[in-house]
């Protein structure tokens, strides 16, 4: 029997059947590379006698290729998944029990068998500052009025420290009645990204006192590539009597901004201050200018333009610009 090639232990199974009329599965793999599996059982007739052993083989070479892309799938996620601090939760509303990740557990120090697993314990983690605004944001979805919630909080590590938690989940299933029975969604370890966030306004917070501890006559703005407001001074938004935070994010290229020479005319496009520095790297002074924005009386400046370039002084990364 060709079979017997590819199949070897199939007298063995033969025989195995016939004494003890119990049936065997096995997989193979033939010689034109399909996988088959093979079912081996006794062969009964009407009266339930036996009469000899039946074979039969399936091709599952599909099933097995479907099957070996579905685990590739499921690892691809599961390392996405622990790259990204990603995890995964489940919530029975009936029990208030909750299925989850272990890396739910895990990213903040605990094992997943130290972890509580009702979802009421869970939340006594959650910080105190946090709690309440969390606990609106679920009421607010388990009570219909919105879709999904999504919520930023710190939970208590193991440690004693806290980390933040990216909340992201919704209703999955409900009863007949349309109240929730089951809840899914995911948790993301934030903390990095928290911490960057608290870093980067400690810096703008100094380097805004520094700006708003500079003279009028030398009040500053600092653009970045796009010509993007990043910080102006204090002295900057008295002088163009305007409030700081409405110059943030303003683009000094745009039609908000009026750069007018002498005779109080739109400056042209090559000799505006933005495109001047960026276009020579070089930082020039004593240019006179009518500077207005949002529709203002326009100010007479002297400013004082200065790019920031890299080490290379090759590539523009910013400019200030000083009125005096």
């Amino acid at each position: 029997i060709s079979v017997v090639n590819v199949y070897p232990e199939m007298i063995e199974d033969i025989n195995y059947v016939t004494e003890t009329l119990q049936p065997i599965e096995r997989e193979f793999i033939a010689n034109n590379g399909k996988s088959y599996l093979v079912r081996t059982l006794p062969y009964r007739t009407e009266n339930n006698a036996i009469e000899g052993i039946l074979l039969t083989f399936v091709d599952i070479s599909k099933l097995k290729v479907e099957k070996q892309n579905l685990e590739l799938t499921s690892k691809r996620l599961q390392d996405a998944m622990e790259m990204g601090q990603l995890a995964w939760w489940e919530w029975d509303y009936a029990t208030g029990k909750v299925k989850m990740d272990a890396r739910k557990a895990t990213m903040i120090g605990y094992t997943l068998e130290e972890f509580p697993d009702d979802v009421y314990k869970i939340c006594e983690l959650i910080h105190p500052d946090d709690f309440e605004n969390t606990m609106q944001i679920m009421r607010d979805h388990l009570m219909g009025k919105t879709p999904e919630w999504i919520a930023h909080y710190r939970i208590k590590r193991k440690d004693g420290g806290y980390a933040w938690y990216y909340d992201r989940g919704a209703i999955t299933e409900r009863t007949k009645d349309g109240k929730p029975l089951k809840l899914m969604g995911t948790v993301f370890d934030i903390s990095i990204l928290k911490n960057m966030e608290t870093e980067r306004r400690s810096i703008e917070n100094i380097l805004q006192k520094t700006l708003d501890a500079l003279p009028i006559e030398q009040a500053q703005i600092i653009c970045d590539i796009n010509g993007v407001v990043l910080y102006a001074s204090a002295a900057v938004a008295a002088y163009l009597g305007v409030s700081t935070e409405s110059l943030k994010s303003t683009n000094i290229l745009s039609d908000s901004w009026k750069w007018l020479n002498a005779k109080k005319s739109q400056v042209n496009a090559k000799d505006h201050p933005f495109t001047k520095a960026k276009s020579t790297l070089k930082p020039y002074s004593n240019a006179k200018v009518f500077l207005t924005i949002f529709g203002k009386e326009p100010k007479l400046c002297n400013i004082e333009v200065t790019p920031f370039v890299d080490q290379n002084h090759k590539r523009f990364e910013g400019v200030s610009i000083t009125l005096r």
